[in-house]
């Protein structure tokens, strides 16, 4: 994603297939998103909050963090998601409707 401009475009879809949720309901799997400059353009999946984040950076490739006290995460503005129950109706081979 651009930086340096509000670009809703991931932030969008992401909202159209999660639910956002608070911190304190976060469980192995959720997602984070991050904001950087003006946009919500970095997100993690969640292991365990908030030691570890799988998330990528163009340096290192996909990596663990803390998601709170590391490196560019530090002090940024984040958002909790988890994935809405039709998607894991349909991943379980159940009817969703």
């Amino acid at each position: 994603m651009h930086r340096g401009f509000e670009d809703r475009t991931y932030l969008d879809i992401v909202l159209s297939l999660y639910d956002e949720i608070t911190e304190e309901k976060l469980q192995p799997g959720d997602l984070v998103l991050y904001k950087l400059v003006s946009s919500w353009t970095h997100g993690a999946i969640v292991v365990t909050w908030p030691h570890f984040v799988l998330h990528c950076i163009k340096t290192r490739g996909v990596c663990g963090s803390h998601g709170s006290r590391e490196g560019f995460l530090r002090n940024r503005a984040r958002r909790f998601f988890r994935l809405k129950r039709w998607l894991v109706l349909v991943s379980e081979g159940q009817d969703a409707r």
